[in-house]
């Protein structure tokens, strides 16, 4: 599944067995001359990367939305001219919410922390009893 993004908001180059990337090139629109990549933008990355790992093969009708922002920490900006890996993992499940967290680093050296909440009706996979809570 992609997330609904197309350029120029889509962030995520490409993602595949719970890491995601983004190239941050100068010439990117959200970078704005050499102004760093802030914490929204990284935000929005790893929402745009969890969802893409998340339900790969899920219809496009159903999406995974950030929902809530429940810790973030980034210990520096990202650079023009860095690629930024997003190392995403699913936390737990409850109804057709999904916690998530994300370890970002910039080429290769860690640089932040993330733990987001994502909201949409492939949250649980079809088949599961919707009520259940993971621990």
């Amino acid at each position: 599944m992609r997330p609904p993004h197309r350029f120029p908001f889509e962030l995520v180059d490409r993602a595949a067995d719970g890491v995601a990337a983004a190239a941050v090139t100068a010439g990117s629109w959200w970078l704005r001359g050499d102004t760093p990549l802030t914490l929204p933008w990284v935000v929005e990355a790893t929402a745009q990367a969890a969802a893409r790992l998340l339900a790969p093969s899920t219809p496009e009708s159903a999406r995974l939305s950030l929902a809530g922002i429940d810790e973030a920490s980034l210990v520096r900006p990202v650079e023009a001219g860095e690629r930024l890996e997003l190392r995403v993992r699913l936390v737990g499940r409850v109804g057709e919410l999904v916690r998530v967290e994300a370890e970002l680093r910039a080429d290769g050296a860690p640089i932040g922390r993330l733990a987001l909440t994502l909201a949409g009706p492939q949250a649980v996979p079809v088949g599961e009893d919707r009520d259940r809570t993971d621990p």
